[in-house]
């Protein structure tokens, strides 16, 4: 009887609303996309990729020359003459053309791989707010069973101490309660290790305080398994990275075979002598 109105006083017991912190699955997930240092470092790469395709358009750097020339002697007349040139070298536009395709293909490549590391990351990220949820409801059913086992321990002690209860029965309420509070410390532990995970995913010290999270309805809706093999294989972004890199590997190699194919320059010269004939001359 007395066990029976210990549990009635406790399920009358005030229920005081929860005004701490919360964050959602959603917030936790923008908070990693735009933090993650992995997420950044591949968009980085990425765009580096995307500008080397511009890059391929652009020729070759142009190079200015100064030259001064004095003869003297037997075959010189002591005359003196400087020249200024220019020059720019231009690729074959077949060239153009093919390395344009292999840098566009590298760009696609680095592109997929950064969204397949987006992909990885949130993933990973789901998994750890998961994680943290099941362990902050694991730590809340360890606390209320941990309130009841305190109200056994000592109704078996008052029991016990009025003469109507076993020595036997007191000392196991007291080991059910040593168990319980063990378990309540583990999770605890458990909960701050994966509260020190979702810091990391959002680029935050592992000490920094993680709010509690909150509760979502679990999708009882099956899942359609071909639908969601055939948005793999259409949609995966490393599929498209690896697709994409076999045809810039594609278009290296065909530049490669189009060595032979001759490049131009394009040249400027002008001449400044103490020769009257040869002063102010230039060539192309």
């Amino acid at each position: 009887m007395k066990y029976a109105a210990l549990l009635l006083i406790i399920a009358a017991l005030p229920v005081h609303a929860d005004e701490r912190p919360r964050i959602s699955m959603e917030e936790f997930l923008g908070e990693v996309r735009a933090a993650n240092p992995e997420i950044a470092a591949a968009a980085s790469a990425a765009g580096a990729a995307r500008a080397r395709v511009r890059q391929a358009w652009l020729p070759m750097d142009p190079v200015l020359e100064f030259e001064r020339m004095y003869a003297d002697g037997p075959l010189g007349s002591g005359a003196a003459e400087r020249t200024v040139s220019v020059k720019q070298e231009f690729r074959n536009p077949f060239k153009y053309r093919l390395a344009r395709a292999a840098a566009k293909g590298e760009s696609a490549y680095y592109g997929g791989l950064s969204g397949d590391r987006t992909n990885t990351v949130l993933a990973e990220a789901v998994e750890a707010f998961q994680s943290y949820l099941l362990l902050t409801r694991t730590e809340r059913l360890y606390k209320e069973n941990l309130e009841l086992l305190r109200g056994f321990a000592r109704a078996a002690e008052s029991r016990y101490a009025a003469g109507r209860g076993s020595q036997a029965d007191a000392l196991k309420a007291q080991v059910e309660l040593s168990k319980g509070l063990n378990l309540l410390l583990t999770a605890g532990r458990e909960k701050e290790t994966a509260a020190a995970r979702l810091n990391a995913l959002r680029n935050r010290p592992p000490g920094d305080p993680v709010p509690e999270p909150e509760e979502a309805e679990a999708e009882t809706a099956p899942a359609d398994h071909r639908a969601l093999e055939s948005a793999a294989l259409a949609g995966n972004p490393y599929l498209k990275a690896m697709k994409a890199r076999l045809e810039a590997y594609g278009s290296r190699l065909s530049l490669a075979k189009a060595g032979y194919a001759p490049d131009f320059m394009l040249g400027w010269r002008r001449r400044s002598a103490d020769n009257a004939a040869m002063d102010g001359t230039w060539d192309v």
